[in-house]
């Protein structure tokens, strides 16, 4: 899905907010696995929810001009991205949203029988005739008040503080990844790397890449490259090497390594084998400079010939 049609669909959802409801679900952390009940919440202010997370959805969807859409297989840290999941294989952690997809009962959140503290995930719902939109936000310890007795919670009625006598849940319309019928949109990647095991994808990734250098056999010595693959950073930008690079599945190894030794960032920066037909990627050094090459970073400008180094890169359509 293009970015146009993404901002086509959420603004069929943010013009006619009277045509659905918007379901709050909570998904709650026990032992060993996760149960999803769903929240019994006043009708106005279940609208007042929706209200909200549909004017987040425009701020951060329609009305934000400078938001990029990029594959989350790809290396990027520029701000106003919003990423395409585009693996074939989920986080592994992604049960409990695969089941809200797939299903469409679920017992009411009950507070005889459920706890505030086992909440870490609130998930909004909507449904239309032709979109279905299911979206999720980590919830933190700190977004429940919890009353005890080492501190008493107040608040005003009227002209007086009245003490508070329950726990109170915060809940902010906002997300962190969305589902927009069959596709996937990560606003923030940290959170599922650390709370869905997205990294475990990363990781398997990576080592698809250290396969193909291996069968390339561009590579001199890959044990360094290997032990380093288990840096989550490392293994990033080798994931997306698996997936993306030109360099490493279309051209010849001469090429690649005439370019390594001609083009003026690089000249003279790699050390190769005795015959010039592998690289020697002893150092780390030599090892970042080595991925750049091949996620094809190091450009000429046609116009004015000058030369750059850049990781993010929008294709041009011709």
């Amino acid at each position: 899905m293009k970015k146009d049609i993404l901002i086509q669909k959420i603004k069929s959802l943010t013009n006619s907010p009277e045509e659905f409801v918007c379901e709050v679900l909570f998904i709650l952390n026990r032992t060993n696995h996760n149960i999803i009940k769903r929240a019994d919440i006043d009708v106005h202010d279940q609208e007042e929810l929706k209200t909200s997370f549909l004017a987040k959805l425009n701020e951060y969807i329609i009305a934000n001009e400078e938001l990029r859409l990029v594959e989350i297989s790809r290396v990027e840290e520029r701000k106003n991205t919003l990423f395409k999941y585009d693996y074939e294989e989920l986080p592994q952690d992604f049960e409990p949203i695969t089941t809200i997809r797939n299903e469409e009962e679920f017992e009411i959140f009950s507070f005889r029988n459920d706890k505030l503290n086992e909440i870490s995930g609130i998930v909004f719902v909507i449904h239309t005739e032709d979109t279905t939109l299911v979206s999720y936000k980590k919830h933190y310890p700190i977004n429940l008040y919890k009353r005890d007795s080492t501190a008493l919670g107040f608040i005003k009625q009227e002209h007086r503080f009245v003490q508070i006598s329950d726990d109170i849940l915060k809940i902010y319309p906002d997300f962190d990844f969305f589902y927009l019928n069959e596709e996937l949109f990560v606003r923030n990647v940290k959170m599922l790397e650390r709370n869905f095991g997205f990294c475990n994808v990363i990781n398997s990734k990576a080592a698809e890449a250290l396969e193909l250098l291996e069968t390339s056999d561009l590579v001199e010595d890959l044990t360094q490259l290997k032990q380093r693959s288990t840096e989550l950073t490392f293994a990033r930008k080798l994931a997306q090497i698996s997936k993306h690079s030109i360099v490493l599945n279309e051209l010849p190894i001469a090429e690649i390594i005439s370019f390594a030794e001609t083009f003026p960032k690089l000249s003279g920066r790699f050390k190769f084998n005795e015959d010039k037909s592998k690289f020697d990627l002893s150092t780390k050094k030599s090892q970042n400079l080595f991925l750049k090459l091949l996620n094809d970073d190091f450009l000429s400008s046609e116009l004015t010939k000058r030369y750059y180094e850049s990781a993010s890169k929008d294709p041009v359509e011709v």
